[in-house]
């Protein structure tokens, strides 16, 4: 788990510095997806902030999941180590990720701790055995808002 420091609340804006940075550098520097509050969706849950005299706005994703799992986009039967990186905003009270499959069996993968302004690492083993197709699914609730980031592979 990377871990992300403090910095003081910037002026009348009330966000800390510190999550806008990290909101906007993972956003615009890699390979991530803002997390979905809706099924099969990218629209963000978002934390926001406007200050009171001025046009100034800043938008912090409650969540963000990286765009890959680590798996090739088709498996064969056989184990995988599977790896979702999942990053909570700084603010944000502790939360816990599930993942689940759609094929196969899944391990490592339940109630796993996420702590706010840091980026955690889930690692799952998945056995496969007979599938056409999968899907594995990352969830977790902040603040009573659920959210989630799916992803799809084919299977021989």
């Amino acid at each position: 788990m990377s871990r992300v420091p403090g910095f003081a609340v910037v002026g009348k804006l009330g966000l800390p510095m510190a999550a806008a940075a990290v909101g906007l550098a993972l956003l615009s520097s890699g390979p991530w997806a803002v997390a979905s509050g809706k099924p099969a969706s990218t629209v963000s849950g978002k934390l926001s902030a406007r200050s009171a005299d001025s046009n100034v706005a800043v938008s912090i994703p409650s969540v963000v999941f990286g765009q890959s799992d680590g798996l090739p986009r088709t498996l064969t039967s056989g184990t995988y180590q599977a790896v979702f990186d999942v990053w909570l905003a700084a603010g944000s009270h502790a939360a816990v990720a599930s993942v689940t499959t759609t094929a196969g069996h899944l391990s490592g993968c339940h109630a796993l701790p996420l702590h706010p302004a840091a980026v955690t690492k889930l690692r799952c083993t998945l056995v496969l055995s007979h599938a056409r197709s999968l899907t594995l699914t990352v969830r977790t609730s902040v603040a009573g808002q659920g959210f989630q980031r799916s992803y799809e592979h084919d299977a021989r």
